[in-house]
């Protein structure tokens, strides 16, 4: 029964991963993408690469805090971490 107390405290969480995964592509990968896009039409490709190093690092990284936030909170919600 303990177990299964402690499981229902970890979905709201796991709710919330959902929805930062969701606001992380919709908010910062999208228009990263987006801007990267129009800038690469106006230059050339050399001038692209570090552009695109140092948007789209910091934008993946931020998909990735809330995967692998997600995936943690999913892990105590199955069990595998108690």
């Amino acid at each position: 029964m303990m177990t299964l107390l402690s499981t229902f405290n970890y979905i709201p969480a796991f709710i919330v991963g959902l929805v930062m995964i969701f606001l992380s592509v919709k908010v910062v990968l999208l228009p990263m993408a987006d801007l990267i896009t129009k800038i690469r039409d106006k230059t050339t490709d050399v001038a692209i690469y570090p552009l695109s190093v140092f948007m789209g690092v910091p934008a993946i990284a931020v998909f990735f805090v809330a995967v692998s936030f997600t995936v943690s909170m999913f892990a105590y919600m199955v069990g595998l971490v108690h």
